[in-house]
């Protein structure tokens, strides 16, 4: 972190939340807060609440919430250093200045300046042959090269470096990941005779670069001999080379051409996915511009959160061959487990995204988004065509491949949905299949993402469970006065016992409840969070006082429960000392 706590702290407390968000919105009072409808979901009755006194706002439609930070980072579609310095100067606040702040820079100036040099390479007349051989294969037009900044890494062990030291240090221009020490302890060039695609974060600064080793275009065949060793010196080199990841890039967050697609991502509310440079770059190029990539890495979660920023509409456009059809459905189930419902796009077998544009058009494009099947469907698709349907036994194999699938549906209407789809695709009664998945089905039910049980035996628990957890979010300072016996495994509830885990180690650290709630990582929980503050406080003290002895009672009682449980076992097995050691607990208890 760049800043102190207690920096945020007075950058938080100069600024009021409902001014914040009121220079973005149109906010109405309604009663103790105010509402609007929610920025981050398509709505038509405002759910987006803010409150001036708790300072946070959250969204019972969509479940966002946070603080002021948190509500420009996403509006804004900022990180969090930039907005912290956005609401500063709106506070009039001058903040301090870091010595990390000259190393993040340096690092954006090194990729600048390598960006440069790359770009005109590919602009000199050296940098002719298997790069313009490239260019004109996939049919990139020059106004495309100059948008996404595109480069030529020359075919020489220290080009770049040479270029770069004459204004920064190795070591920095090292730590940029543009060089690396060779076996022989001599710095060179990480990329070397490849095609260079500059990779720009969400405010159009160079944070790495991506290089397309061009000898796979010349011959036809992949080189086979080591570098070290006689001919082709590249010919163990990947096709695809990344940057490392640095202090201002790391691949598994960064989703490439979103400081192009952002506004058209938002605007269309519909973002298409796909997995390579050239494919977002022939995408956009076509007038299909709300495309982006997850280049460089398989998709994550963290792409998946960035992406739904500016839309919860995802399509799938990965290769047509098996591998990428298997990404496709890896990709699928991240976004479902962020409560996204992705639709893949199916290319025909053998094509990429970039080739169906070359070979089809934006309107070739255009029809496999709008033929584009929901998720599950997609994986009913894929087991269809992994067993033989014709025969009784690769039906069965097909159906049971797909219980899992189905039982992690969570709307029992959308589930009976597709158990019939499945019924009627392989001809099995929708009954048997539904009896096949009972168990799976009522611990779906039973259970959330989080492990959440939600069954009748335990309603009576978690609400005791509930009442504390808003106590404690509403009023920390009776976390750090009364509830010092208490511990995580006092909770039944996975979601309750992990806030009550998050906040007591957040306050123990010197953190506000807010800060606490900022730094979640998990939506669930947060979410969760945001809503038990935004509630009204509905307890006295005299009130909040009983519910929480109440608790303590309960939790008492059932530690003494437990004890003579193992008390009558211990007898039974005549084990004296265990047995008078348990004894002593249960005395202290009481």
């Amino acid at each position: 972190m760049l800043y102190s706590q207690d920096v945020i702290e007075r950058v938080k407390n100069a600024v009021d939340i409902v001014e914040v968000i009121s220079s973005y919105l149109p906010l109405k009072k309604s009663g103790a807060n105010y509402a609007a409808l929610c920025p981050f979901h398509t709505e038509k009755t405002p759910s987006f609440s803010v409150s001036r006194t708790k300072q946070i706002f959250h969204c019972f439609g969509c479940g966002e919430g946070g603080n002021a930070i948190s509500f420009v980072m996403k509006y804004e579609n900022l990180p969090f250093t930039e907005t912290l310095n956005m609401l500063a100067d709106r506070a009039g606040i001058s903040l301090p200045k870091k010595e990390a702040d000259s190393e993040f820079s340096k690092l954006y100036e090194i990729n600048r300046e390598a960006a440069g040099f790359y770009r005109k390479q590919l602009l000199s007349a050296s940098a002719a042959g298997a790069l313009a051989a490239f260019i004109k294969k996939r049919g990139i037009k020059k106004e495309t090269l100059e948008t996404f900044y595109m480069g030529y890494a020359p075919d020489g062990w220290d080009s770049c470096f040479r270029y770069l030291q004459k204004k920064f240090k190795p070591e920095d221009i090292e730590k940029a990941g543009i060089i690396k020490k060779s076996s022989k302890g001599n710095y060179i060039d990480r990329f070397r005779n490849r095609i260079i695609f500059p990779i720009f974060n969400e405010k159009g600064g160079v944070i790495a670069f991506g290089g397309r080793l061009l000898d796979y275009d010349t011959g036809g065949t992949e080189p086979k001999q080591s570098e070290t060793g006689s001919g082709n010196r590249h010919a163990s080199q990947p096709k695809y080379l990344n940057s490392p990841d640095s202090k201002v890039y790391n691949k598994s967050k960064t989703v490439y051409g979103l400081n192009l697609s952002a506004a058209h991502v938002r605007k269309a509310d519909q973002v298409l996915v796909v997995e390579g440079y050239t494919d977002a770059i022939s995408l956009y190029q076509a007038g299909i511009k709300n495309v982006a990539a997850s280049a460089g890495t398989a998709f994550t979660s963290y792409h998946c959160r960035t992406l739904k920023r500016f839309s919860g509409n995802f399509v799938m456009i990965f290769d047509g061959d098996d591998a990428g059809r298997k990404a496709a459905a890896r990709a699928t189930r991240i976004a479902m487990e962020q409560a996204i419902r992705p639709n893949v796009a199916i290319l025909p077998k053998g094509l990429d995204p970039d080739e169906l544009v070359r070979s089809g058009g934006a309107r070739a494009v255009e029809e496999v988004v709008r033929n584009a099947k929901p998720y599950v469907s997609y994986v009913i698709e894929l087991a269809c065509g992994r067993y033989d349907i014709d025969t009784a036994e690769g039906r069965a194999d097909a159906a049971r491949s797909l219980l899992p699938e189905l039982a992690c549906i969570k709307d029992p209407i959308e589930r009976a949905g597709y158990i019939e789809e499945v019924s009627q695709r392989l001809k099995i009664p929708a009954s048997d299949i539904r009896n096949r998945i009972g168990g799976s089905k009522r611990d779906s039910a039973q259970y959330g993402q989080y492990g959440r049980q939600t069954g009748p035996q335990s309603r009576k628990e978690s609400q005791k469970e509930k009442i504390l957890v808003r106590i404690m979010l509403d009023h920390p300072e009776i976390a750090a006065s009364k509830l010092t016996e208490l511990n995580s495994e006092d909770f039944d509830d996975p979601v309750y016992r992990k806030i009550f885990t998050i906040v007591t180690d957040g306050l123990r650290a010197g953190q506000s409840v807010s800060d606490v709630m900022e730094n979640v990582e998990n939506d669930e929980i947060r979410r969760a969070m945001s809503e038990l503050m935004m509630k009204d406080s509905v307890y006295e003290e005299e009130y909040m006082d009983k519910n929480v002895e109440d608790f303590l009672a309960h939790v008492r009682f059932r530690a003494r429960k437990g004890l003579i449980e193992k008390m009558k076992n211990e007898a039974k097995g005549n084990r004296r000392e265990d047995f008078l050691h348990l004894e002593e607990n249960y005395r202290k208890l009481n």
